[in-house]
């Protein structure tokens, strides 16, 4: 009873560890442990913890890459490297907040820059500073000057917009909608 009692304070003790210090002073206490009773479900909760470390490890190794990226500049690469970690693991909260913090830092940051130029009536550096956010990001997107199609008869019909049942109360909620 007394060993069955010591077991559930030594389980109760490495419960949920979150930082590399804890999982290694569990897993060294589980180690303890071991060398005075030989027991499965301790050597388990071991196994367990070591696994974990590892992860955890790895995604701590993971957030720091994006945080030296984010800090050279390179935030598209940066935001990248956590939302591939993210696809790997879509249930780490660590990942997440990090991915969430380092928007949340770059955009607050380029809306400081745009409102000083706004405040300053310098309208085109402060569209420039946000295309080029875009772009850094990784979100940019092409404006071209090509001419599209123009619109025909057919485009009416192929809507429904001409020749068909209703056609005219289409036409006008789409004048309405335009």
């Amino acid at each position: 009873a007394l060993q069955l009692q010591c077991k559930g304070q030594v389980l109760l003790e490495v419960v949920s560890p979150e930082t590399v210090e804890e999982y290694e002073t569990g897993i060294s206490y589980l180690e303890e442990y071991l060398k005075v009773l030989d027991d499965l479900e301790i050597k388990a909760r071991k196994l367990q913890l070591e696994e974990e470390l590892e992860l955890l490890k790895e995604i701590l190794s993971t957030i720091q890459n994006a945080a030296t990226l984010y800090d050279s500049g390179m935030y598209s690469e940066a935001f990248f490297t956590l939302a591939a970690a993210l696809e790997e693991y879509p249930e780490n909260t660590r990942l997440e907040a990090a991915l969430v913090d380092f928007h949340d830092h770059y955009i607050i940051s380029i809306t400081k820059q745009v409102a000083n130029l706004c405040d300053a009536e310098d309208y085109n550096e402060a569209l420039d500073v946000l295309e080029e956010a875009l772009t850094r990001a990784g979100a940019a997107c092409t404006i071209t000057d090509e001419a599209k199609r123009p619109i025909t008869k057919m485009d009416f019909f192929d809507f429904g917009l001409t020749g068909g049942a209703n056609s005219s109360e289409k036409r006008a909620l789409l004048l309405k909608t335009l």
